[in-house]
């Protein structure tokens, strides 16, 4: 949850200059009733509702927050000036409902260009 970036230095990124979103269902936020389901587009237009309205973006997101963070970075465009995910999901073509790219299966950090985004 966003309780993982508390341990961030105000020295590298100011508390003021950072947005660590919940996933719709999850805390802080208050629980989804039983039986409703989130898709990932919901949780990419609550994250994008929770956006300042202009200025510079440099994004860090972890496991399915990678997925949301890559999707909204579409609707960004050039907003977004730097992105580090940390195992995101993959959203490969198997079929996974859940899947995380590993360092010990992917070969490790990759750069990615700004086009695959």
């Amino acid at each position: 949850g966003p309780f993982m970036w508390d341990a961030i230095p105000e020295s590298v990124v100011p508390a003021d200059q950072r947005l660590a979103p919940a996933n719709l269902g999850y805390p802080p936020l208050e629980p989804l009733p039983r039986g409703q389901q989130v898709t990932v587009h919901d949780d990419v237009a609550h994250l994008l509702k929770g956006l300042p309205p202009s200025g510079d973006l440099h994004v860090v997101a972890h496991s399915y927050g990678g997925l949301v963070a890559l999707k909204a970075a579409k609707s960004l465009g050039a907003r977004v000036k730097s992105m580090f995910l940390v195992e995101p999901e993959r959203g490969c073509s198997r079929g996974c409902t859940y899947c995380v790219m590993r360092r010990s299966t992917n070969g490790g950090m990759r750069i990615v260009p700004r086009a695959t985004m």
